[in-house]
């Protein structure tokens, strides 16, 4: 087993296709743009994700559960003022502030979510494994 480190990003391609084609087996582990070509050409690619570790993701969730939830108390507060009886119905202001405050709530779930997708360009879209925790640890 022969590893090699800290080349630029053509060198990661060189050598992998280098190997490949001389018969050796090779697996490329990357967490960035720069390693997207040594991924694609290894016969095993493993993208490295930081910041997504299990307390960033339960975090994650208890947030976007609490937004949902707010998100739902708010739609149900405009649904029910906009049936009543214009006699009976609460300001238009007050309204129209539930309205404005559901969009906000829904606009930040929305950007939350798409904080967790993988942007084109990561390493993940050329490799077939991604570990996502913060650190690796090894077993035996």
């Amino acid at each position: 087993m022969k590893v090699f480190a800290r080349v630029s990003p053509k060198q990661k391609e060189y050598v992998v296709t280098i190997l490949n084609s001389l018969g050796y087996t090779t697996l490329m582990c990357g967490d960035g743009t720069n390693d997207v070509g040594a991924l694609k050409h290894a016969q095993v690619g493993v993208a490295l994700l930081s910041n997504s570790g299990s307390n960033n993701n339960a975090e994650y969730e208890q947030k976007k559960k609490a937004k949902i939830s707010e998100a739902q108390k708010l739609h149900s507060e405009v649904t029910s003022a906009r049936q009543l009886p214009p006699a009976l119905s609460p300001n238009q202001q007050a309204v129209s502030n539930a309205q404005k405050k559901l969009n906000e709530v829904l606009k930040e779930l929305e950007e939350a979510e798409q904080s967790h997708i993988v942007k084109l360009g990561d390493a993940s879209i050329a490799s077939p494994f991604t570990y996502k925790q913060s650190s690796i640890q090894c077993g035996n």
